[in-house]
């Protein structure tokens, strides 16, 4: 008797941890409402038709088709972005938005500014931050606007930096 197995005994299993399967779903008309880990709600949307992937809440990525999306901050809405497509993407509490973006700042005193549009926007809930690529234009009430090649700013688009191919154009803070 050694301290080799016997030829009959088992041998040991080797176990593997499955990973949760991912499900998919496609719809017409989808709404979302997103929330935060404390139930603040970060974004309202619905679109004319959407996917949407995951394999838990937190992993979720969605794509959605001529959308529009109010977007929070502090439980309160603050801006509506609508684009030709949308993704949103709930681990990095981001959206980005595509196509003839048009975001509209929700705050309705006399110096608000109103309106950025731009080819892309990116915001993200955690930073209060919105970004914008292409053809963008900042505008106030359809008095003035000032043209731009990017723009960086918080969600109600009042405090904000315009540039130009790198080289500022405009800085505001209302």
């Amino acid at each position: 008797v050694g301290c080799a197995p016997a030829k009959d005994a088992p041998r040991p299993v080797s176990a593997s941890v499955a990973s949760p399967p991912r499900l998919g779903a496609v719809a017409d008309a989808p709404t979302f409402g997103w929330s935060d880990k404390d139930g603040n709600r970060v974004a309202q949307i619905r679109a004319e038709s959407g996917a949407a992937t995951g394999a838990t809440g937190a992993d979720t990525l969605g794509e959605l088709t001529k959308g529009t999306a109010t977007l929070f901050q502090n439980n309160k809405a603050v801006a509506t972005v609508t684009a030709d497509k949308m993704k949103a993407d709930q681990a990095k509490r981001t959206l980005t938005a595509t196509g003839n973006v048009i975001t509209r700042s929700l705050r309705t005193d006399a110096v608000a500014l109103d309106t950025l549009r731009a080819d892309t926007v990116l915001w993200n809930y955690d930073t209060d931050r919105i970004t914008g690529r292409g053809n963008v234009t900042l505008s106030k009430a359809n008095v003035w606007s000032i043209p731009a090649t990017s723009f960086s700013g918080n969600t109600d688009l009042q405090n904000f930096l315009l540039t130009n191919d790198g080289e500022k154009q405009a800085v505001g803070n209302f």
